[in-house]
């Protein structure tokens, strides 16, 4: 994919108490699994007095993992069923000494929805930011 293909800019990751955000590899690594890197924040809707709907935000949380080759690997949870979970940013990181193609979806249980496949040069990161999209560092 080129830097086009990938930007995304108005593609938001956003998750329901029935979604979770997975990364998973297209093939098996050489020496190191790629580390993923996901800042997140959930809000909570509430009523105000005059009955319109706003939003509580929490603090950003973020959440370390690494990929296990070609087996899905949940890299955000669902949040709870009272929320809206918002990914801001998500950074996958390819440590191996080769390429490797990366998957990141979300999944309800059921059905897989895929948001980027990506090839990654040894030590190159996809990225994803909530404000300019997905781009390869």
């Amino acid at each position: 994919m080129q830097d086009a293909e990938l930007s995304g800019e108005d593609q938001m990751i956003v998750l329901d108490y029935r979604v979770t955000l997975r990364a998973v590899l297209v093939g098996a690594i050489t020496t190191n699994q790629p580390d993923v890197q996901v800042q997140f924040f959930d809000e909570f809707p509430q009523l105000t007095e005059n009955g319109t709907e706003s939003f509580i935000k929490t603090r950003s949380t973020y959440k370390r993992t690494a990929m296990n080759g070609v087996t899905d690997v949940t890299i955000c949870t669902a949040p709870n069923i009272a929320s809206i979970r918002n990914v801001r940013t998500l950074t996958v990181y390819n440590r191996d000494t080769a390429s490797a193609t990366v998957i990141v979806k979300t999944n309800d249980g059921t059905t897989d929805f895929i948001f980027v496949r990506q090839l990654l040069l040894t030590l190159q990161s996809l990225h994803y930011d909530d404000s300019s999209g997905w781009q390869i560092l």
